[in-house]
């Protein structure tokens, strides 16, 4: 675990991941955000399960396409916003291999 800034200004920490997520669940209590999260994820053309206060997103191609929402979240979300999700992910199947272009 380490920080953006190397810790010299508290910015927010960021973790090492495993790798590839295939799925991820998200939540948060901020109503706004998961329908922004839905529309982004379908839009890539992820597959979206949504209950009010629950995302579930499955990437059927290896998780390369949830890298890449995670990113566009990163940029469309305010601090708080992102502070406020909680988030779990399933990792890709041991011995898997990507679908080519993944």
């Amino acid at each position: 675990m380490g920080t953006i800034c190397g810790g010299v200004c508290g910015c927010r920490q960021n973790w090492a991941v495993p790798g590839s997520a295939t799925r991820a669940l998200l939540a948060t209590s901020i109503g706004h955000v998961l329908p922004t999260v839905s529309r982004l994820a379908k839009s890539m053309g992820l597959t979206v399960h949504s209950s009010p206060q629950l995302v579930d997103i499955i990437d059927d191609r290896g998780g390369r396409r949830l890298d890449v929402l995670f990113q566009r979240l990163a940029r469309e979300l305010t601090a708080a916003e992102t502070e406020a999700v909680r988030m779990v992910t399933d990792p890709r199947p041991t011995g898997r291999r990507s679908p080519p272009g993944c």
